[in-house]
């Protein structure tokens, strides 16, 4: 792919929504369980441009630092409801979607 060139991949109003809730959700993890940095003030930063953009705007752009962010916050809910949240079908159902939903995301942008 050339500069300035931009690869479309369609994505759901559900997944935005639920990207969304998992990116806040990551906020919260961040500012508990990680001890302030330069590194975890840029992904502060990040998290609140990658939220506003997915509440504002229906066909965005995204930074390859913006997707990265989206993965590592998918793959520490899924760790942390694994962890956290006993057994049942609802639960079950929130893993396969947020699964189905980072691998999505692994096969369309190339990251």
């Amino acid at each position: 792919m050339e500069e300035g060139e931009h690869t479309v991949v369609p994505i759901s109003q559900n997944d935005v929504l639920a990207l969304r809730a998992i990116l806040q959700f990551y906020g919260t993890y961040l500012m508990q369980h990680k001890m302030p940095s330069v590194r975890w003030s840029s992904d502060i930063t990040l998290l609140q441009v990658l939220l506003f953009k997915l509440s504002y705007v229906s066909s965005l752009p995204l930074l390859v630092e913006e997707v990265a962010l989206m993965k590592d916050a998918l793959s520490v809910f899924i760790s942390e409801v694994k962890r956290r949240v006993p057994g049942t079908q609802g639960r079950d159902g929130v893993l396969e979607s947020s699964e189905q939903l980072l691998r999505y995301i692994n096969e369309s942008f190339a990251v």
